[in-house]
């Protein structure tokens, strides 16, 4: 029998780490549910280790995060929607470890050559507490919302403004309490993204920026399973481990191999 092998490979991957944030108060989900398959050529060097090559697709990972800062008398809630298509290729070892003649422990690492396409669509809020509204009175109920899954408010009622979150209704678009003072649709080049604002007299401001980016780099694998062999062929269950820059995307995988005669 040969020592080449081709491999198939199709999964559930979950991420984490996916954004970053400066903020100790941004709340993030991960996408728990893309779809992970790949492909595989080795090579057998001896009994217990293979050299192999592959290809590595990371369906479409979706992250939301949240946040809320202040900067001098202005809060601002955030809301970040980020989806990544990953693909790439790899290159380690693969090691086997037999506990019968047809079962066998799998082990691997190696390095992940990755592209990512990065769409990131965010949503801001912000309100200045020491803005005035029209009549020239001070606001007591500052409530600016955000167009999309969550809306945030500001009761400065009790005389310390607090954030307040809801689920808007999915068909109402927001805008702010009062007529807009400024608008501004376009490209802008300090955040190299589509930006959309609109801000009024009360304080109160709408920002949407929309920005399309691409990186790629070298990062480690590493992957954990258990095969059953009924040669020419072998089935099996397979943890896997990519590193992805800061994230980390995991997946279990089912696996099918095909050996050469």
């Amino acid at each position: 029998m040969s020592d080449i092998y081709l491999g198939l490979s199709v999964g559930k991957a979950s991420a984490k780490d996916m954004l970053d944030t400066d903020s100790s108060q941004a709340q993030t989900q991960d996408s728990e549910d893309a779809l992970a398959y790949g492909l595989t050529l080795g090579y057998q060097l001896n009994q217990d280790i293979a050299l192999d090559i592959g290809y590595l697709k990371l369906a479409e990972i979706e992250t939301t995060q949240n946040a809320v800062s202040q900067q001098n008398n202005v809060l601002s809630y955030s809301s970040v929607i980020a989806k990544d298509q990953i693909d790439g290729f790899t290159l380690g070892l693969a090691g086997q470890y037999a506990v019968s003649d047809s079962w066998r422990l799998q082990y691997n690492v190696g390095l992940y050559r990755w592209s990512n396409q990065i769409a990131t669509d965010t949503h801001i809020t912000a309100v200045d507490q020491n803005a005035k509204v029209a009549n020239g009175t001070a606001s007591n109920n500052k409530t600016p919302v955000l167009e999309g899954n969550q809306s945030a408010g500001y009761d400065c009622t009790s005389g310390t403004c607090q954030l307040i979150t809801t689920t808007p209704n999915p068909d109402q678009t927001h805008t702010p309490s009062s007529q807009p003072s400024e608008q501004f649709a376009g490209w802008d080049s300090d955040c190299q993204c589509y930006r959309v604002s609109i801000t009024n007299d009360a304080g109160h401001s709408l920002h949407r920026l929309q920005k399309q980016e691409q990186r790629s780099g070298i990062d480690l694998y590493y992957g954990l399973g258990v095969a059953y062999d009924f040669s020419p062929y072998a089935v099996g269950i397979h943890y896997k481990v990519n590193q992805v820059d800061s994230a980390k995307i995991s997946s279990l995988n089912l696996t099918l191999s095909y050996r050469f005669e």
